[in-house]
C-alpha cells in the first residue's frame, strides 16, 4: 500500500471508527440527564437567591420612597458655600460614574432663608424666602406670576388669603433676629401644587408649612414658602443666613443586589470626602441597602453548602454513569484497535462522546435552572425582579 493510500486511511479513520460504534439511546439519555442535574442543582440555589436578594433591594427601595433614596449635597456649615461651588463639587463628586448611573435628572438647587414678618393685623408669622430650579414651571398662578426683578416673590393662595394680600402687595421681612428689615413685592399668587411630584423629592412638607408653628424659642405660626424666580432676587445682606442643596432622585429599577454593596460602600467613601471638602452629604440609601445586603451575606454561606452536598451527589452519579458508558465502548475500542486504528484516534472518539453528551446535559441545566427561577421569580418576588448570576 502506498503512502498516499495509508494517509488517506488515517485520514478517514474517525468517521468510519464513528459509524462503526454503537449508539446506546437509553445510556447517553443517562449521561445528559445526570450532567443537567449536576449543572441545574448547583446554580438553581444561587440564583433562587439572588433573585431573592435583589427582590428585597427592589421592595425596600419602592418602600422607601424618593426622600430617602434621593441624593443631597450641601455645605456642612450653613452659610458657608456659594450655589457656584456647591455645584462644582457636585459634579466632581459625579465624575465616578457610579452616581450617575444611580442618579438623573431632576437636579434640582435650593436656596433658602429663614424669614419673619408681622401681617397687616399685627400677627407675626415665619416663613422662608426659596429658590428652587424650575419652580416657576411648577407652580400654577391663579393671579400674576414669576418675575426674575430683585426681592420679588410669589406666594400661595391659602397663605394670600391669611395675610389679606394680593398681587402688587410688599410684606417687610426681617431676619431671625427680628432685624435688618427688607421689602419684599408679590408678584404672583399659586395653587396648592401637586405635592406627590418627583420635583419635591417625596418631602414636600418643609416648603408648605402653612398652619404649624415654629416652637422654640419664637412659637411663631408658619405659612407656605415664598418663591423666587432666581438666586439673584434674594439681594439680601449677610444677616441673612442661606441654606443650600443641591439634589437629585434615583433612577427608577436601576439598583439590584447585584451592585448593592458597591453602591453602599462608594456612598460611603463620597460622604467622607465630601466632608473632608467641607460638604455634607445627605441620602438614607446606606441605610436601606445595609440590611438586604446582610441577609445576602449570610444566605450565600448556607445555599454553598447545601448546593455542595447536590452538586458531589450529581458528580458521583454521572462519574458512574460515564464509566458504564466506557466499559459498554471498550469491547468495541478494543476490536477497532486490533484491526488497526491509531491509539490518537481511538482516544478521540472515546473523549468526544462523553464531552459532547455532558455538553449538551450543561446547557440544559442551565436553561432549565434559570427557566424555574424565573417563573418562581414572577410568582413570589417583586415585579421587576432580575433573575441572573450578576443580578
Amino acid at each position: 500500500m502506498s503512502e498516499g493510500s495509508i494517509s488517506e486511511v488515517r485520514r478517514r479513520a474517525p468517521s468510519v471508527l464513528v459509524r462503526g460504534i454503537r449508539w446506546r439511546l437509553m445510556g447517553s439519555l443517562l449521561v445528559v440527564l445526570t450532567a443537567a442535574i449536576a449543572v441545574g442543582t448547583a446554580i438553581v440555589g444561587p440564583l433562587f437567591l439572588r433573585a431573592g436578594g435583589d427582590s428585597l433591594v427592589r421592595q425596600a427601595v419602592a418602600a422607601a420612597g424618593a426622600a430617602d433614596t434621593s441624593f443631597a449635597l450641601g455645605p456642612a456649615r450653613t452659610g458657608a458655600a456659594r450655589l457656584d461651588g456647591l455645584a462644582a463639587e457636585w459634579r466632581s463628586l459625579f465624575r465616578s460614574g457610579q452616581l450617575t448611573r444611580l442618579y438623573g435628572r431632576p437636579v434640582v438647587q435650593t436656596m433658602l432663608t429663614d424669614v419673619h414678618f408681622t401681617s397687616m393685623n399685627g400677627h407675626a408669622y415665619a416663613t422662608r424666602l426659596t429658590y428652587r430650579t424650575g419652580i416657576c414651571s411648577i407652580l400654577h398662578f391663579s393671579a400674576g406670576g414669576c418675575r426674575t426683578g430683585l426681592r420679588e416673590a410669589v406666594i400661595s393662595k391659602r397663605t394670600a388669603r391669611r395675610l389679606g394680600i394680593s398681587v402688587g402687595s410688599t410684606i417687610t421681612v426681617n431676619d431671625i433676629e427680628g432685624e435688618h428689615p427688607v421689602p419684599i413685592r408679590i408678584t404672583g399668587v399659586f395653587d396648592l401644587p401637586n405635592l406627590h411630584n418627583a420635583y419635591w423629592f417625596g418631602d414636600p412638607g418643609p416648603y408648605f408649612a402653612f398652619g404649624k408653628s415654629t416652637g422654640k424659642p419664637f412659637f411663631l405660626d408658619e405659612v407656605d414658602d415664598m418663591f423666587v424666580a432666581s438666586p439673584a432676587a434674594f439681594a439680601l445682606t449677610s444677616a441673612y443666613v442661606r441654606s443650600l442643596t443641591i439634589e437629585s432622585g434615583l433612577r427608577p429599577g436601576v439598583l439590584g443586589i447585584g451592585d448593592a454593596s458597591a453602591v453602599l460602600h462608594h456612598i460611603l467613601a463620597l460622604k467622607r470626602r465630601a466632608a473632608d471638602a467641607g460638604f455634607l452629604v445627605e441620602t438614607g440609601l446606606p441605610a436601606l441597602l445595609s440590611g438586604p445586603v446582610h441577609q445576602q451575606s449570610l444566605m450565600d454561606t448556607i445555599v454553598v453548602v447545601a448546593a455542595l452536598q447536590l452538586v458531589l451527589l450529581a458528580i458521583w452519579v454521572l462519574t458512574s454513569a460515564l464509566a458504564r458508558s466506557a466499559d459498554l465502548r471498550r469491547a468495541e475500542l478494543r476490536i477497532a484497535r486490533l484491526r488497526g486504528f491509531p491509539l490518537p484516534t481511538l482516544l478521540a472518539v472515546s473523549i468526544t462522546e462523553p464531552a459532547a453528551l455532558c455538553a449538551i446535559g450543561a446547557v440544559l441545566g442551565i436553561v432549565g435552572a434559570w427557566g424555574v427561577v424565573l417563573v418562581a421569580a414572577s410568582i413570589l418576588f417583586t415585579p421587576g425582579t432580575a433573575v441572573g448570576l450578576d443580578t
